[in-house]
């Protein structure tokens, strides 16, 4: 007389804190990946302006900070605008900038949102020494939207960075970042990793 038995599946015993753990770590990496999805640039790289950035004699002479911004499509709040290219997008004129060979500033163009439409803005760090030099803190860019969108706490995002370096005393070095935007940071494990943790 043969008989058959039915196969059972394992019991896998969970640990609910552990569970929970997880899965909170799972909520809160897909709000970090729906912000992205909220607020992100498509295209837009910023490129060498078509009058190239200038600096007057001595001192006192005026600086010319421009940059090009290709086209494409910034995403801010949820608010997606299709942009056409800009040339020469002026970071700073009419005044002195860099006083002295040596100097460099680190500027920062971002998008921000406004009233369900989108807006470019170029935000200047503190010139300083090459070496010292740095790019505007989200503090002070934050700072800088909410001035020229006449609003608190207005939503923003980085196209890229560019870098003007006084090298004599008419003469000046630029370059452009724009690796510098936000990119999804997160790693979302919906399988909850390795389940023997919770056993």
């Amino acid at each position: 007389m043969s008989s058959s038995r039915s196969a059972v599946a394992p019991t896998r015993i969970v640990n609910p804190s552990a569970a929970a753990h997880q899965f909170d770590k799972i909520a809160q990496e897909l709000e970090a990946l729906r912000y992205h999805f909220l607020n992100r640039i498509l295209g837009r790289y910023i490129l060498a302006p078509t009058s190239a950035s200038t600096q007057a004699t001595g001192a006192a002479g005026i600086t010319v900070f421009n940059v090009n911004i290709d086209r494409g499509v910034d995403i801010v709040n949820g608010v997606a605008d299709d942009k056409q290219a800009v040339a020469d997008s002026s970071i700073h004129s009419a005044t002195v900038l860099l006083t002295a060979t040596g100097q460099t500033c680190i500027a920062a163009l971002v998008a921000y949102e406004s009233s369900g439409a989108t807006a470019l803005l170029a935000v200047k760090g503190t010139v300083a020494a090459t070496a010292s030099a740095v790019a505007p803190t989200k503090a002070v860019i934050q700072a800088a939207v909410d001035v020229a969108a006449g609003a608190s706490g207005v939503a923003w995002v980085k196209i890229g960075e560019t870098t003007l370096t006084r090298t004599g005393d008419t003469t000046v070095t630029q370059t452009y970042d724009s690796a510098k935007r936000p990119l999804p940071a997160v790693t979302v494990d919906t399988g909850l990793g390795d389940w023997s943790a919770f056993a």
